[in-house]
């Protein structure tokens, strides 16, 4: 059309345009970004470039310089951020190509960032860069914490810095953290009581903080004008500034030793490399279908089991992730998952468990495919909320790595990547309130980072050695810890016994803790972690899963004051002796579920957690019996435990191994196993059902049928490509109206 105008007419025609376009009511995440988790096209200067024949060595000495660039940033976050999570190690740094694709990142840090990342920034060009009030300059520097727009959840907040040569857009450097506190309606960042994306605090959409390499001031007041903690937020801000900043001269530096066109090559090179070595890699997996599912016992709220169901189709080069079949987005739950943090989650799986040994960037999933139900809870919608999606992420992680564990150990050469599922939930606390220094706190505590390890073929699982999310995040000290929040450590990275995934191969122990608060006039908890009714991991081949964990409490007792009158007071160091003993007179004890919304703590009062456990391997009865030995001689297995379960018979005096005793009892167990099995279709009849009535908690998700779709208490399941979102009734509000009516059947009694 515009062809057929003349000069005069063509002029007023792309002014109309401009106008139009300059009235756009609100720029929202872009679906074509959003659904592209693959790489961008080549630019033309790319192409040139990778047309030369390239010195490989060259190329690993640049990478591997800017690796250490990346990791002497992240280090240097860790230090100086302020943070619970970046302090200890979940953040990461990275190098962006001009385009957004994240190409280099450090060793550390939060795995799914590098899956998640170059969203943002492919918004930042399509829209801010030839913006005329914006526009991308050197010594910017852009902030978002909006997962619509590309990141895990609210609580997680990016910060990137464009870097130029010779006038050019070279690459991108930044900096992601989990920062905590962000005002939603709950402290700390992580709300179950927000029914609607208003109500999780602030969700920054990619916008300009910093010009000249210097913070906005009023943008920094406006941001901690609505947070808690405000020093947290302007501390963060600056230290991702400060990384940034670093990082931009560190790329400099590179770019003057190896030149602007081998820096631009490289990272490009560096991409493509990665996405060919993925697709060699999954046509080396044997082809076929592997399924497994995994759920959620909470929406935080009220209890629901809450499928995630995974899929995985190998054929080729050709790997598709399908989660189809999963709960539908609740409309009023924040425990949904947008679609790019569901794919972060293959990513963190892929570069952490399955091929650690590949360069870690955005091409490790560029090639695999994905399917999944719109309207799902692993992609949710614009209006759903989302500030605590690990409740639903977590659970598609643990499902997604039994199913590539059956992949895997079907081919000889990858039987090294099967693993039995890490623990997988954030068993932990979220704290607030004034800390001894008078300044009003929120964030949530790093022992989520301590989650216990599954068994392999061949290998115990280790005991809490990191989050699913950081393999090398890091435990709080808790010296540091104490100098900060006004809590006291009385049980600290202690074992709980017991607590282990059975197997021939055991999986890793959870530690437990207890805190008590102290020297505040105002300070609270909350948890927010599902698996207190149904286990949030199951074992591997035969291995057993974790227990259900609750959060408990020892409470009407100021513990200090208790210790002040007598030092023994308080000389119990195990959750389980506390609460089963009791040996605190006159105190409350009480059990709940780890789905514990935010309350306010007297002085003494004891909160009591732990870690839960990895996955077992293979059949508990094939375990070697000095196995046994060894871990109720380490005090993580009692003696009863390791009979009962494992067959092993010990001395009661002297705790050696009986291996006469233990053979009987194994037999013995061994044939209780025969008497009570029954044949496949016998079995078949009795279990399978045609749906999921009769159960204690509403059901959401399939139950045989992908395509339909249980909806809580229908009586017949919704078709998968039309699902609506999930609209729960607030509990409170379900309980005085079931307390009213006890009321008036009272009245009614009384009266008849």
């Amino acid at each position: 059309m515009k062809n057929d105008l003349n000069p005069d007419e063509r002029e007023a025609f792309e002014s109309v345009e401009a106008f139009l376009k300059n009235q756009t009511v609100f720029i929202g995440p872009d679906p074509d970004i959003m659904r592209d988790h693959g790489l961008a096209p080549r630019t033309p200067r790319e192409h040139a470039l990778l047309a030369r024949d390239w010195e490989r060595d060259r190329v690993g000495l640049m990478r591997d310089r800017l690796i250490s660039n990346c990791n002497e940033t992240w280090q240097v976050m860790s230090a100086i951020a302020s943070s619970p999570g970046a302090k200890w190690g979940d953040s990461i740094t990275g190098i962006w190509t001009a385009s957004g694709d994240l190409a280099v990142v450090s060793t550390g840090g939060v795995l799914g960032f590098a899956s998640i990342t170059h969203y943002a920034l492919r918004h930042i060009m399509k829209y801010w860069r030839g913006e005329p009030s914006i526009g991308v300059n050197d010594g910017d520097a852009f902030m978002h914490n909006d997962a619509r727009w590309g990141s895990i959840h609210p609580a997680d907040f990016a910060t990137f810095m464009p870097v130029f040569a010779g006038g050019e857009l070279a690459c991108w450097v930044g900096c992601s953290e989990h920062l905590g506190e962000n005002g939603a309606i709950e402290p700390g960042g992580l709300s179950a009581l927000a029914e609607s994306v208003y109500g999780e605090g602030l969700r920054i959409s990619p916008m300009k903080i910093a010009e000249g390499g210097e913070l906005k001031r009023d943008l920094v007041t406006f941001m901690q004008n609505m947070v808690r903690d405000r020093a947290l937020m302007y501390e963060d801000m600056k230290a991702r500034l400060a990384v940034c900043k670093t990082l931009v001269q560190r790329v400099h530096d590179a770019i003057a030793e190896f030149g602007a066109d081998d820096f631009i090559g490289m990272l490009r090179l560096g991409l493509e490399d990665v996405q060919a070595e993925v697709r060699r890699r999954i046509a080396a997996l044997p082809d076929g279908t592997t399924r497994a599912i995994a759920f959620a016992d909470s929406t935080l709220r009220e209890q629901a089991y809450i499928k995630c169901n995974v899929e995985l189709r190998k054929s080729g080069e050709r790997l598709v992730v399908n989660v189809r079949g999963s709960a539908p987005e609740f409309a009023n739950r924040t425990i949904n998952s947008v679609l790019g943090s569901t794919k972060a989650v293959v990513g963190n799986l892929l570069c952490g468990f399955v091929w650690p040994d590949l360069p870690r960037n955005q091409a490790v999933l560029a090639p695999v495919e994905f399917e999944v139900d719109p309207g799902s809870c692993l992609n949710s919608s614009f209006e759903t909320p989302n500030s605590i999606s690990m409740l639903t992420l977590f659970p598609t992680f643990t499902a997604l790595q039994v199913a590539f564990t059956k992949l895997s150990y079907a081919a000889p050469q990858a039987r090294t990547r099967a693993l039995a599922p890490w623990y997988n939930m954030i068993n932990t606390y979220i704290y607030a309130g004034v800390n001894q220094r008078g300044q009003m706190v929120a964030s949530i505590s790093a022992n989520v980072n301590g989650m216990p390890g599954g068994a392999r073929d061949g290998a115990d699982g280790e005991h809490s050695i990191a989050a699913l999310f950081s393999i090398m995040g890091d435990l709080p000290e808790i010296e540091v810890q104490e100098q900060e929040v006004p809590y006291l450590s009385l049980i600290g990275k202690k074992l709980l016994r017991d607590n282990q995934g059975f197997g021939k191969f055991r999986g890793g122990s959870g530690f437990q803790w207890a805190i008590s608060p102290k020297d505040s006039p105002l300070w609270g908890f909350a948890t927010v972690a599902s698996g207190s009714a149904y286990p949030n991991i199951s074992g591997i081949f035969g291995g057993y899963g974790c227990g259900t964990y609750p959060i408990c409490k020892v409470l009407g007792v100021d513990i200090f004051e208790r210790i002040e009158d007598d030092p023994r007071a308080f000389a119990s160091y195990d959750l389980a002796e506390i609460m089963n003993q009791r040996p605190i007179a006159g105190a409350r004890y009480e059990t709940h579920t780890m789905a514990m919304p935010f309350e306010l703590a007297q002085r003494g009062d004891i909160y009591l957690m732990s870690q839960g456990t990895g996955g077992g391997w293979g059949d508990v009865l094939e375990r070697e019996p000095l196995s046994v030995w060894r871990d109720v001689c380490d005090q993580i297995l009692c003696a009863a435990v390791a009979r009962q379960v494992y067959g092993v018979v010990l001395h009661a005096q002297t705790q050696a191994l009986d291996e006469d005793a233990t053979q009987r009892v194994r037999a013995q167990l061994r044939a209780e196993r025969l008497a009570r099995g029954r044949p496949y279709a016998e079995f078949i009849a009795d279990w399978v059902t045609p749906g999921p009535s009769g159960l204690p908690a509403p059901y959401f998700g399939c139950w045989d049928k992908p395509d339909e779709i249980w909806m809580g208490n229908e009586e017949v399941p919704s078709p998968a490509d039309a699902l609506q979102p999930v609209m729960m009734q607030d509990p409170q509000w379900l309980r005085i109206r079931e307390l009213e009516a006890q009321v008036r059947q009272l009245r009614a009694e009384r009266t008849a």
